[in-house]
């Protein structure tokens, strides 16, 4: 594994078969992009901004989880997640040319946390389901602790983003488990929702979030 100037990463990562995953399935899960010593510079940077008073407004936001906005200006080593070459390259051809970086945040699950309310991400066009070539949003939920079953991993469902459902007895929630410096790619339809942490310590992820140009 190199870094951003180096292609063993990039080789590594069957592209084809990524895109396949989010187009049919809704999203795609790659492991170990980021190396610990990544991952524990971008927390350093980020800790000062971790404050256990700042917590959510609201359930959606979560009353026991933070949120950290403005990233880059506050953690620089988070561009390389951002303009992550494996990434780029999914974006490249999953979303239309001179698309934007429209979010870019902290989400830290402290413990006590409940279930987030399912939503998406993408709803500029409500009724846009079953059209796959319109795809006008990509989010990712980038793992800087580990996710797990207990400590709130992303639940979602499969294939939401073709048609639109909620949670219902034929469909199932699964969860985004995976270790630190995995990313977990999905459609922007994609119904989604953070986990509760039934554990003793919080669970940091990282979500950066692109748009067609027009939005």
């Amino acid at each position: 594994m190199t870094g951003m100037k180096g292609q063993p990463i990039l080789n590594s990562v069957d592209i084809g078969q990524q895109i396949k995953a989010i187009r049919e399935q809704g999203f795609s899960i790659i492991k170990g992009l980021l190396s610990d010593k990544a991952i524990s510079k971008i927390r350093g940077e980020l800790t000062p901004f971790l404050q256990r008073d700042k917590l959510g407004r609201n359930n959606f936001e979560g009353y026991k989880t933070e949120r950290v906005y403005a990233l880059l200006n506050k953690a620089p080593s988070i561009a390389q997640i951002i303009e992550h070459p494996v990434l780029l390259e999914l974006l490249d051809q999953l979303l239309p040319k001179n698309y934007l970086l429209s979010a870019a945040l902290a989400i830290n699950v402290h413990p006590g946390e409940t279930l987030q309310p399912m939503h998406r991400d993408d709803t500029s066009k409500e009724e846009n389901f079953g059209h796959v070539e319109t795809l006008t949003g990509i989010s990712m939920m980038w793992a800087i602790d580990d996710f797990t079953e207990k400590n709130g991993a992303t639940e979602f469902i499969p294939k939401s983003h073709v048609d639109g459902n909620t949670i219902t007895s034929s469909n199932t929630v699964s969860r985004a488990c995976m270790h630190a410096g995995s990313v977990f790619i999905f459609d922007g339809r994609l119904r989604h929702r953070g986990g509760a942490n039934q554990t003793s310590s919080p669970r940091l992820g990282i979500t950066p979030q692109y748009c067609a140009p027009h939005l």
